[in-house]
């Protein structure tokens, strides 16, 4: 997405929180008043780190969508198209995870209604919402796998399912 998750502009207000609670440490304690200085160091710190893997996530999400609308606007036919599953997590937002597990609570990464709001964005506008249709996305993807449908593109990134015009998009594959 373009705009900046709500979720992480909150993050200001924690570091104003203990930037806050460093204050009165300063005052009650002056011998103390290096010591203030580490939680607004951590809460620094962690702050960028996360942001640093919101922001490789996005742009790894973008990546991966692009990918999907090259590949959905060579099939004219297609009419609609729903989505399933998660984006898998990029290999720099892993090891930021490793380093900081904490990080790991505060990343989401786009799922059915986002995905879909990334396709629609991206042109392909026969794209359904996908908000509250999660366990209906799955069944018509379950569905078409039973009838032995075979994906027209996978790859470790995504599948993509054709039928008649309906075109059901598998986010998230694991190799």
């Amino acid at each position: 997405m373009q705009d900046a998750p709500v979720f992480p502009r909150t993050l200001v207000s924690f570091s104003v929180l203990l930037v806050i609670i460093a204050i009165p440490i300063v005052y009650l304690c002056p011998r103390m008043k290096y010591l203030s200085l580490i939680p607004v160091i951590t809460a620094f710190a962690f702050g960028a780190q996360l942001s640093s893997a919101i922001k490789s996530q996005r742009e790894y999400e973008d990546f991966v969508f692009n990918m999907i609308s090259r590949d959905v606007i060579n099939h004219q036919d297609i009419k609609t198209i729903i989505t399933t599953g998660q984006v898998n997590i990029n290999e720099r937002t892993k090891l930021l995870i490793e380093n900081k597990p904490l990080i790991d609570d505060f990343l989401s990464p786009a799922s059915q209604f986002l995905a879909s709001f990334q396709l629609i964005n991206k042109g392909l506008t026969q794209t359904t919402h996908g908000y509250g249709e999660e366990n209906n996305n799955n069944i018509t993807l379950q569905n078409m796998v039973n009838k032995g449908i075979k994906p027209i593109i996978s790859n470790t990134e995504y599948s993509i399912y054709l039928k008649d015009s309906l075109a059901v998009i598998k986010l998230g594959n694991t190799p």
